[in-house]
């Protein structure tokens, strides 16, 4: 894995749309290179989809890098969570970094989607899957998924890990849901059933 970005404004950087293949039991090599030295990186995967970025979900962590290019392990479990899973990297100046959300005086934060396999091309049947959430307006949301014709249910989570709706639909069908009651914030989305699992994280005024 090569990680080629820039500062972000405000220190956060959103790549969610930048989705990253990971085999169960397999272990990457993970480039880090920064404009300066002393940063301390660690790196989150939300296996379990509560939109809380626990310890016991660290892939690699406290990492010490800075202006030359060097090279981490990060491993993906034999019994990881299969399906897309929001990824969180983090750095800080000069200290650790061991806490998913709270503030730094000088670092980045960057979230990625990571999908979890179990070996190269046990999923190809799902490849053409394809989704979106449209926010229609400021309250609605539309949830359409192609190439899939499965009951499937819908979760979705806010940013301290409250799930407030869980449903089921037919993926042929466009789902629509009112989020007129839900308060301004992060929330993720989960289109999920047996065989797939899919997430993205959308932003609500």
């Amino acid at each position: 894995l090569v990680s080629n970005t820039g500062c972000s404004l405000g220190g956060f950087g959103d790549y969610t749309s930048e989705v990253i293949d990971l085999e169960r039991s397999v272990t990457y090599d993970l480039k880090l290179q920064s404009d300066f030295d002393d940063q301390h990186g660690t790196v989150w995967i939300d296996f379990n989809d509560n939109f809380i970025f626990e310890n016991s979900e660290k892939v690699l962590s406290n990492v010490l890098f800075g202006t030359s290019v060097a090279t981490f392990n990060l491993s993906i479990a034999n019994n990881a969570t299969i399906g897309e899973h929001l990824m969180r990297f983090r750095t800080n100046w000069n200290a650790d970094i061991d806490n998913a959300c709270i503030d730094v005086s000088y670092g980045e934060t960057e979230d990625y989607t990571a999908n979890i396999i179990a070996f190269t091309g046990v999923d190809e049947v799902y490849n053409d899957v394809q989704w979106s959430v449209e926010i229609v307006s400021d309250k609605l949301l539309a949830i359409d998924v192609e190439n899939l014709n499965e009951i499937v249910k819908l979760s979705i989570t806010n940013s301290i890990g409250q799930e407030i709706l869980i449903d089921e639909f037919n993926a042929s069908e466009k789902y629509n849901f009112d989020s007129s009651n839900l308060a301004t914030g992060y929330y993720l989305v989960r289109v999920f059933n047996e065989n797939i699992s899919k997430v993205k994280k959308v932003w609500l005024r």
